[in-house]
C-alpha cells in the first residue's frame, strides 16, 4: 500500500454508553479508483487533539494488509463529523 495522507474514508465505528468511539472498518478509494475495506485489528491509543481550532480525536490502530501488519493514524473532526486516514 502507499503512502497515504489526508484520504477521506467511510468509517464503522462503535459508540459506547458514555459517548467514547471505537473505529471498527473503514474503506477507502485506493490509487487504483476501487473501494478497499481495512478491518481494524487493535486502537492502541486515542486522544484528543487542537490544530487551528478544528478539534479531532487521533485514533492510533493497526490493521492488516495484505498479510502485513500495519500502523494507521485515523482522525475524526469533531465539529464536522468526517473521518480521514492519515
Amino acid at each position: 500500500m502507499e503512502q497515504i495522507v489526508n484520504i477521506p474514508i467511510h468509517m464503522i465505528s462503535v459508540c459506547s454508553t458514555v459517548g467514547d468511539l471505537t473505529p471498527m472498518r473503514f474503506r477507502f478509494e485506493n490509487s487504483e479508483h476501487q473501494l478497499q475495506t481495512i478491518q481494524i485489528e487493535s486502537v492502541h491509543a486515542h486522544k484528543v487533539t487542537t490544530y487551528n481550532g478544528i478539534r479531532e480525536i487521533q485514533y492510533v490502530c493497526s490493521a492488516y494488509v495484505n498479510d502485513l501488519l500495519k500502523l494507521f493514524v485515523l482522525k475524526y473532526n469533531i465539529e464536522s463529523h468526517k473521518w480521514i486516514m492519515f
